[in-house]
């Protein structure tokens, strides 16, 4: 969800931002390995039931339904969070090609 307010905040669209959480899905047993041999993450791996980690598209839609009812952006959530509009600025910056 950290990438989606990202994404969101730079002006990615919702659309967007959902197929990306798609594609992450569809890498997620290579990720779940990558995980898996990290000790700080492989004992949680183990515990956790594989459904944790599907892909369901009202997952991220929920989310972003939410963002909205509740900050109306995920820029406006950003500020509320005690993050200052220079760093969201920056943010942008650093992270939208000219």
């Amino acid at each position: 969800m950290l990438c989606a307010l990202i994404l969101l905040i730079v002006g990615v669209t919702e659309d967007e931002v959902i197929k990306d959480y798609a594609a992450t899905s569809t890498n997620m047993v290579r990720i779940r390995e990558r995980f898996s041999r990290l000790p700080r993450y492989a004992r949680n791996m183990v515990r956790l039931p594989d459904e944790i980690y599907r892909y369901e598209p009202s997952t991220v839609q929920i989310f972003i339904a939410e963002l909205r009812r509740r900050y109306r952006s995920a820029d406006a959530w950003a500020l509320a969070k005690g993050i200052d509009s220079e760093t969201v600025q920056n943010l942008k910056s650093a992270l939208i090609l000219p």
